[in-house]
C-alpha cells in the first residue's frame, strides 16, 4: 500500500470495520478508529504500520483487499488531525449513531464544505456506506482541483 504524503485513507475491513490513516508531509501516518472502548489515534512508525493494519484486521477477521482502500491525497494532514483531535463525542462510542464508521464519515465529511450534500453521510453509518463515502468525498475534491486549474 503505497500512501502518498498529505493523504489520508480510509480503510473499510470488509465491511465490518472502517480505519482512516492520515500521512503529513514528513511520512509520519496518524491512526484514527472507533472501537468499543473508545478511540485509537496517534502516531506510529512507518515500520510499525503493517502491525497495526494486521491488528485491525484481526479485530475485523478479515483480510485487507486493494478494494476497500480508498485514498484522498492532497489533504492537510495537520487541520484533518486537529479535527480528529477536537471531535466532542470522540469516546462516546455507540453502535448506530457513534461507531468506527460514522467516526470516519465525520473526519471525512470535514475535507468539503457543509453547504455540500453528500449522498453516502447517514444518521446509520456502516463500513460499506463510509466506504462509498470515501470515494465520493475523492471525487468532489477531485473535481474542485480540476474546476481551480481553469481560473
Amino acid at each position: 500500500m503505497d500512501i502518498k504524503p498529505n493523504s489520508v485513507v480510509h480503510i473499510n475491513l470488509c465491511n465490518l470495520h472502517s480505519v482512516l490513516l492520515v500521512k503529513n508531509k514528513d511520512n509520519a501516518y496518524f491512526i484514527a478508529s472507533s472501537t468499543l472502548c473508545q478511540v485509537s489515534k496517534g502516531y506510529i512508525r512507518p515500520g510499525k504500520l503493517i502491525d497495526v493494519i494486521i491488528r485491525h484486521e484481526n479485530h475485523a477477521q478479515v483480510r485487507l483487499k486493494e478494494e476497500n482502500i480508498v485514498s484522498i491525497p492532497e489533504i492537510d494532514p495537520e487541520k484533518l488531525i486537529k479535527f480528529i483531535n477536537d471531535l466532542s463525542n470522540i469516546n462516546q462510542y455507540n453502535f448506530l449513531t457513534n461507531n468506527c464508521a460514522s467516526f470516519s464519515a465525520k473526519v471525512l465529511s470535514s475535507l468539503v464544505s457543509p453547504t455540500i450534500k453528500l449522498e453516502n453521510r447517514r444518521t446509520f453509518q456502516m463500513p460499506q456506506n463510509t466506504h462509498c463515502l470515501a470515494l465520493e468525498v475523492k471525487n468532489i475534491l477531485k473535481n474542485k482541483a480540476e474546476e481551480d486549474t481553469y481560473f
